[in-house]
């Protein structure tokens, strides 16, 4: 679940909802800003063109480790959910 609200607030949406269980890995639920630094270093190129973003990431390996325990991401920006969805697709 992607969230622009408080930490705790998304939580609680989260667990209700069924996405996340009491007892969940810590890195289960995240804040924009956390998630950031976890995925280490990456760039958002804009294409002066065609104004198309694309995110390179200086380590897809430690994205993907994130990717894998996330649930719930708060505190997110639109930046923030491109950066996830590229991870997301990139191969």
């Amino acid at each position: 679940m992607v969230s622009g609200d408080h930490l705790e607030t998304a939580k609680r949406v989260a667990l209700d909802a069924g996405l996340l269980s009491e007892g969940h890995h810590p890195d289960a639920v995240l804040t924009a800003a956390q998630f950031r630094e976890k995925i280490g270093p990456h760039k958002i190129v804009v294409d002066k063109e065609t104004q198309f973003k694309t995110v390179l990431f200086n380590d897809i390996d430690a994205f993907r480790r994130v990717k894998g325990k996330l649930k719930v991401l708060a505190r997110a920006t639109s930046d923030d959910k491109l950066i996830l969805i590229s991870g997301i697709k990139s191969k």
